[in-house]
């Protein structure tokens, strides 16, 4: 009987173990970290704009375009932000993006302001 007692305790241990070793794989998946890029361009013109402040709302991250319009969020987890952009002489302008596993690329079009 106290062999019983014993081998049943260690089934349920090992068991645990598996079932928390599972679990933390699960969470590590969900918590994929990828890219988000894209460029941003003057809506009227289609011309890349630089200097243009974008913020990932939600991942407490910003970055500017560059000379050519590009831009890059390293090590996003994957999920869904709000993305905000500001330029001096343009619009303000925000959208919901959904970051995927593999990376996500947008295109941010400003329209200019009207004076």
């Amino acid at each position: 009987m106290n062999w019983f007692k014993k081998t049943t305790i260690f089934s349920a241990v090992i068991l645990l173990i598996g079932m928390t070793i599972m679990a933390g794989n699960t969470v590590a998946q969900e918590n994929v970290e990828v890219s988000l890029t894209g460029e941003v361009v003057d809506a009227s013109t289609q011309e890349a704009l630089s200097g243009v402040q974008l913020t990932l709302e939600g991942a407490d991250m910003e970055t500017t375009s560059s000379e050519d319009g590009s831009f890059t969020f390293e090590m996003v987890t994957a999920g869904t932000y709000t993305l905000t952009a500001t330029a001096d002489g343009y619009e303000n302008w925000e959208q919901e993006v959904e970051v995927k596993e593999g990376g996500d690329s947008i295109t941010v079009e400003l329209q200019p302001k009207d004076y």
